[in-house]
């Protein structure tokens, strides 16, 4: 199958590019075929510290097949103990070190695209809001993991850098299917059209009520 990536972001209104705090892999336009292909996007929670490294490392870990949506423990710690690792290298302020013990969130949502002689096929997992669309035409089919704009709400479930919070982190929640035409993940950015047999994707947390112009490209973030 060929694949054609393309992330936008922006930060929220109010917030400048340094304050971004939210990930997604790949880091840029991809163009590629092949039979097997992953995304991530993370939502990392701006009221913790270092919220945007936790979000990289776990699209990262996700994007590259490092993270088990059914035995996640294994690569949590690792990704934990690299969380702790750069944070202690830094010279903070002692109300910012208290903040820091308090650990960073964030939300994620994977999703993988196979094909073999069977057919094509689609995975997703998730834990928290951040959602994935499969659209066809100008339908939508289905949503992922949430269903409908009331279940969102200002207490998501998310993962945490810290392993004594890991009890609310919640479980990996897992979706499969096949697609057929169009998937795009988070909130749709424009119109998504295919030609022949390639899949067009639009990643990144983004949202409707901005132009496309007004959108950085991943070149510009250092995820």
């Amino acid at each position: 199958m060929e694949v054609y990536a393309q992330p936008f972001w922006t930060p929220k209104a109010g917030n400048s590019e340094v304050e971004y705090e939210d990930a997604f892999y790949p880091p840029h336009i991809i163009e590629a075929k092949t039979n097997s292909f992953r995304f991530a996007i993370a939502d990392g929670a701006t009221e913790t510290s270092f919220a945007k490294l936790w979000a990289q490392l776990l699209v990262k870990a996700v994007g590259k097949g490092r993270l088990d949506p059914v035995c996640p423990d294994r690569t949590l710690t690792k990704l934990r103990s690299c969380w702790q690792r750069v944070v202690s290298r830094k010279s903070l302020p002692w109300y910012a070190e208290e903040k820091v013990r308090l650990g960073a969130f964030s939300s994620i949502l994977g999703l993988s695209l196979s094909e073999d002689l069977t057919g094509r096929y689609w995975n997703a997992c998730a834990i928290g809001d951040c959602c994935l669309f499969h659209v066809r035409g100008n339908n939508l089919l289905r949503s992922f993991p949430l269903s409908h704009s009331s279940e969102f709400n200002n207490r998501p479930r998310l993962i945490s850098s810290i392993p004594e919070c890991a009890a609310a982190s919640g479980r990996l929640t897992s979706l499969q299917g096949v697609y057929v035409k169009v998937l795009f993940v988070w909130l749709p950015v424009g119109e998504v059209d295919r030609s022949g047999d390639t899949l067009s994707f639009y990643i990144g947390p983004v949202s409707t009520s901005f132009p496309l112009s007004d959108f950085a490209h991943s070149p510009h973030c250092r995820g």
